[in-house]
């Protein structure tokens, strides 16, 4: 199905055809969360403690502790929404997004950092949204989703 619940198609009872279009949709709802994949390219324990709150809520994840493992994974994962610090060791947050960028043009990012880089994010992904350190994993929840409803939108 390509996300239109079609009248004239005769494939069972309508109500298994609207369950079928609900699982097919890419809603940023509680029991949808699984169809999205989320990379956190973040190091350390708040690397870690994103990608368990966005687990725990039933995002498919993967976390890379470094820009060049988030490069890998981007490459494999394909994801719906990359989360990605700023300042980290090695690649930068910018490094790592203008690569990613430069073979996605339309990657969801969703920046987090403790700096207010908002003039270098701006040049690097103009629609890209910043949440700022330190967070609460409601805020990141909420971020997550306003970067995925965007994606939905477009």
């Amino acid at each position: 199905m390509n996300g239109t619940l079609e009248s004239d198609r005769d494939s069972g009872p309508l109500a298994g055809q609207w369950t079928q279009h609900k699982f097919d949709m890419k809603l940023v709802a509680p029991n949808n969360r699984r169809k999205f994949h989320v990379i956190i390219v973040a190091s350390g324990l708040g690397g870690a403690s994103a990608a368990a709150t966005l687990a725990e809520q039933g995002y498919n994840v993967f976390q890379a502790n470094d820009g060049r493992s988030g490069l890998s994974a981007f490459a494999a994962e394909q994801p719906d929404l990359v989360v990605l610090d700023f300042i980290m060791p090695g690649l930068s947050g910018a490094d790592v997004a203008s690569r990613m960028l430069s073979k996605q043009p339309d990657q969801a990012i969703l920046f987090v950092s403790g700096y207010s880089e908002t003039d270098s994010i701006r040049r690097i992904a103009p629609k890209a949204p910043l949440l700022t350190k330190p967070f609460r994993a409601d805020a990141l929840a909420k971020a997550v989703r306003g970067a995925l409803a965007r994606v939905e939108q477009a």
